[in-house]
């Protein structure tokens, strides 16, 4: 029972760890772009990506997609509290000796002053957001450039050094960006286009020849819908990760329906009322098990096939059925099955292929959805 349990605890794990996930996990707050026509392309050095799926991308020489660009940076904002000057550090540099930084008095009309002001109740914030982990962000303000718009958040929480006195809080700034990315025709080479907030090129048209890996190459997969040989490898490698997976979980479901389904005995003890009634108790409890495994079938394909597809469903099928001749033969003979004890029977050599068959099935399940 303790096996059966865990083996439960498995399944569940295996099967949400991969689709219960923030779609950035790296990012502090959502994204500002709350469009239903833009598509999230991917994370490229903490830079999320955007397209536009409402345009049209073919132009009469190549092609043109519309990207909406946005990051996380933070600033911690350090305040000596004796005379009120301040200093911005990055959150990853190491503070050894305070008197070595170079305070300052920031403008009155600076950001920083403003946030400070907002951090240490002084202003009361215009609107909170919250971050993962229940984390409180005070909206700053928005300050708008012609390359790109930062939109500025503090934590309302001041952190005191008692050692020295230092006052501490972070500055999140969320930078948005608006760029036109123009391919030639074959989709080697690239023109990024910096874009103002009303779409106004602010760069002049420059091609380069496009990076195999980033954002540029993700966009143009996405346009061109021609995944590239390195996508197609990394799909290659999922699948195989994914069929061992499949083995692993198929394998202890199948066993455990096919071993405690219920099938007949012969009367060897005789009139013994004790050991019938132990046998009696063993298959209601075997058959017990197994409805709850052919339940827990039932919702381990209903998962593949809801955060996947039918085919990676169709694959976990394959791999179950393959198991069904060996198992039977193990309840058969009372002997676990090697390499060198493997039956040579033809119905064995059909139940490997079908086995190998899922790999090829699952990977082109995995190539359907990119």
């Amino acid at each position: 029972m303790k096996k059966y349990i865990s083996f439960i605890a498995l399944l569940f794990s295996v099967s949400f760890s991969g689709c219960l996930r923030s779609p950035h996990p790296d990012s502090e707050l959502s994204s500002p772009f709350k469009d239903q026509d833009l598509y999230y392309i991917g994370s490229f050095y903490n830079n999320h990506a955007y397209i536009d799926t409402a345009q049209d991308y073919k132009l009469a020489d190549g092609y043109v997609a519309s990207i909406y660009i946005y990051r996380e940076d933070r600033l911690n904002i350090l305040r000596d509290p004796k005379n009120g000057k301040m200093v911005a550090l990055d959150p990853s540099s190491e503070i050894t000796d305070p008197d070595n930084l170079k305070f300052s008095y920031p403008p009155s009309d600076s950001p920083i002053v403003k946030a400070w002001s907002i951090a240490s109740g002084q202003v009361k914030p215009t609107s909170i957001e919250n971050g993962h982990d229940g984390r409180q962000w005070a909206f700053v303000d928005n300050i708008v450039t012609e390359r790109q718009i930062e939109h500025l958040y503090i934590d309302p929480t001041i952190v005191n050094d008692p050692k020295t006195g230092i006052t501490t809080s972070t500055l999140l700034i969320l930078v948005e960006q608006r760029m036109l990315f123009f391919y030639d025709s074959k989709g080697t080479k690239i023109a990024p286009v910096t874009c103002d907030f009303f779409w106004t090129p602010v760069d002049e048209l420059q091609y380069r020849v496009m990076k195999v890996n980033g954002i540029e190459n993700a966009v143009w997969e996405f346009i061109n819908d021609e995944p590239s040989l390195t996508h197609i490898s990394i799909i290659l490698l999922k699948a195989i990760i994914g069929w061992v997976v499949l083995m692993i979980l198929g394998t202890n479901i199948i066993g455990f329906i096919i071993r405690n389904l219920p099938r007949p005995y012969s009367n060897e003890y005789g009139d013994n009322q004790y050991l019938n009634k132990e046998i009696l108790h063993q298959k209601r409890a075997s058959l017990f098990l197994a409805v709850v495994s052919i339940i827990i079938a039932i919702v381990y394909f209903y998962l593949l096939y809801y955060f996947w597809n039918i085919g990676v469903s169709v694959s976990a099928a394959m791999v179950m059925l393959s198991r069904i001749p060996d198992l039977l033969y193990e309840m058969k003979t009372g002997e676990k099955i090697t390499l060198t004890s493997m039956p040579r029977r033809p119905i064995n050599y059909f139940t490997t292929f079908i086995l190998w068959a899922a790999l090829p099935v699952l990977w082109y399940s995995f190539y359907i959805q990119i």
